[in-house]
C-alpha cells in the first residue's frame, strides 16, 4: 500500500462476537492506518471480526487484516 492510501480515510466495521450485540455501525476513520490499528485491536482481544473499506472501495476481510499486521 502506498503512503497515499494509509493517510486516505477508511470505514472500519467491527462485528461483534457477543450474542447481546444488536445492530452494528460502520465508523469513519481519519486514516487507512488508523483503521488497521483499530482492526488489529480488535483481533488482538477476540471482541470482535473487523472488516475495513479503504477510500478506493477495497474491502479488507479479516483473513486479509490477520496477514497485514501479523496476528496469528
Amino acid at each position: 500500500m502506498s503512503r497515499e492510501e494509509l493517510l486516505a480515510p477508511a470505514t472500519l466495521t467491527v462485528w461483534p462476537h457477543s450474542l447481546d450485540a444488536k445492530a452494528v455501525e460502520p465508523r469513519e476513520m481519519p486514516s487507512l492506518l488508523l483503521a488497521l490499528e483499530e482492526a488489529a485491536i480488535a483481533l488482538r482481544s477476540g471482541d470482535g471480526t473487523p472488516w475495513v473499506i479503504t477510500s478506493a472501495g477495497t474491502m479488507l476481510p479479516p483473513t486479509l487484516l490477520r496477514s497485514l499486521i501479523a496476528v496469528p
